[in-house]
């Protein structure tokens, strides 16, 4: 297999790319368009594992559109996964040969998805059975992978000494015959499709009633290709309805959107049974504290699980304490915390759940509300200044270097690109490249660059000071990119940053700088 990488034996590499696959290829589209219908219809998937992930070429923007989803990717080659755990560094991969049953490499059990994308199809038939066996006895609840209706599984004999060429497989026949329930979600081509194969329920055994393998059969696959999401001209197309994947029970369906029919809600679903039409949705929910309904939601999630030290979904007494601390208001006798509860309706003895973190910022002084967000997200109510985006990096660097000029009213930061990141860096910091976040005691410049010359990984490249020496002026502070190139000609890059003080004094220094400092 690492030949097959390595010597591009798949075929999935672009010319400009050189070595790295070619997210954009054909396959590589199929696979996140199926990849997407099952995340976007089957319900609480929230744990991953692919097999055969490769570099993650394609993969990483799935796994961008769903942080809820913890993912974990698997593959025997040693290189790909240098090169994953440099550029995600967060995220979980584990090395193993899937064919050797025997091996030491232990993987997650149970998890909600597996997806299989060209990995089975790299090894001869009988490495392909142990490695699809081995992924199985991790009892997932789903499989996504593809197959071939029109390949028999037979003739591999003759092709050993190719083996490392791709093979079509079609696992409702001999020798896989999965016996699971299967449901088709994304046509490749006449006799391939992504299939979805169901291989436990949910907090039980293998799925019942299992269905044989010479009953299962795709459906019929229609001559007008709309009905797919298909390929066109290099872009992908989507159809204007789906169908759903296979849903346990009759479901009430509304109106349909791009992504098929919707469940109608439960009150509306006698109404629909009956041939009435369904009622007009209601209006959308008022903000709460200045941002959309959904929005301070998910706010108060993430506090939730900030202050949630245990992970038992409750705030005990001395979680609470912590999170109103942070907040300005301090609770210190047992007796507060337990009228507190009172008030919100739920037990002392057991603590508050999710939903009663809503009750208690709904009812909250706004000042509250707003300092125990500012604890977890600095940048949160922080004036933002310079590029409204930068691009997205996974790696970090500190940024100790970079020049203070003092003065009575105002204060000046001064980076100078070439000199404090490295020799070169200004031909890439532009202004879309870098931002300066100003609070009353704080200040963050962040720069999108590489971590050296000529090198394609990219850094964010952090200043981080808090405390300032003194309190500024947020809304009236300043950033601006300077050409500072010399007489030579030698191009430079001068972010300067202006720092305007709310009381006139002298600081002496800039503050405490928490990504260190080399004066």
């Amino acid at each position: 297999l690492g030949q097959a990488y390595e010597s591009n034996l798949m075929n999935g590499f672009s010319a400009l790319g050189r070595l790295r696959p070619d997210p954009w290829n054909p396959m590589s589209r199929l696979a996140a368009s199926a990849l997407s219908q099952v995340l976007a219809r089957v319900g609480n998937i929230r744990t991953m594992m692919d097999v055969g992930c490769g570099d993650m070429s394609w993969m990483q923007y799935v796994v961008h559109e769903h942080p809820e989803v913890t993912y974990v990717g698997v593959d025997i080659v040693p290189y790909c996964l240098a090169v994953n755990f440099r550029r995600f560094p967060k995220m979980q991969f584990i090395q193993t040969d899937l064919s050797n049953s025997s091996g030491i490499e232990v993987l997650p059990q149970g998890v909600d998805l597996v997806i299989a994308k060209e990995v089975f199809n790299q090894m001869i038939l009988p490495d392909a059975v142990e490695a699809l066996r081995r992924v199985l006895n991790t009892r997932p609840r789903f499989l996504l992978t593809h197959i071939d209706t029109a390949c028999d599984n037979r003739g591999w004999e003759a092709r050993i000494g190719q083996h490392l060429e791709y093979t079509s497989y079609d696992y409702n026949k001999p020798p896989f015959s999965l016996p699971y329930p299967v449901v088709h979600i994304q046509r490749i081509s006449e006799t391939a499709a992504y299939v979805l194969y169901q291989v436990t329920e949910p907090n039980k055994g293998p799925s019942k009633p299992l269905v044989m393998a010479q009953d299962l059969q795709l459906p019929e696959l229609p001559l007008d290709l709309e009905e797919y999401a298909t390929i066109m001209d290099g872009e992908q197309t989507s159809p204007e309805a789906f169908g759903l994947v296979g849903v346990p029970g009759d479901v009430v369906k509304g109106p349909a959107d791009d992504l098929g029919p919707k469940p109608v809600r439960a009150e509306s679903e006698n109404a629909t049974a009956a041939g009435k039409s369904v009622s007009a949705p209601a209006e959308a929910p008022k903000p709460i504290k200045g941002v959309p309904a959904a929005e301070f939601r998910a706010r108060c999630d993430l506090i939730f699980e900030k202050f949630d030290k245990d992970h038992d979904n409750f705030l005990n007494f001395e979680e609470l304490a912590n999170l109103m601390a942070a907040g300005g208001r301090r609770i210190e006798e047992y007796e507060a915390y337990s009228a507190l509860c009172g008030r919100l309706g739920c037990d002392a003895r057991v603590g508050l759940g999710r939903k009663d973190t809503y009750k208690l910022f709904e009812k909250a002084p706004q000042s509250v509300w707003e300092e125990v967000y500012r604890s977890i997200n600095p940048l949160a109510q922080m004036v933002k200044k310079g590029a409204a985006r930068l691009p997205e990096a996974f790696l970090e660097r500190p940024l100790p270097n970079f020049l203070f000029d003092d003065g009575e009213d105002r204060a000046k930061v001064i980076i100078d690109v070439n000199d404090h990141l490295y020799f070169g860096a200004s031909d890439v910091v532009t202004a879309d490249r870098v931002q300066a976040f100003f609070g009353k005691q704080r200040l963050e410049v962040h720069i999108a660059c590489p971590g050296s010359y000529e090198a394609k990984d990219l850094y964010l490249w952090k200043l981080v000071v808090t405390p300032l020496a003194g309190e500024i002026v947020p809304e009236d502070c300043t950033m601006e990119l300077k050409d500072a190139s010399d007489r030579a000609g030698m191009r430079c890059t001068r972010i300067v940053i202006r720092l305007v003080k709310s009381k006139r004094k002298k600081w002496g220094k800039v503050g405490q700088a928490a990504t260190g400092q080399r004066v």
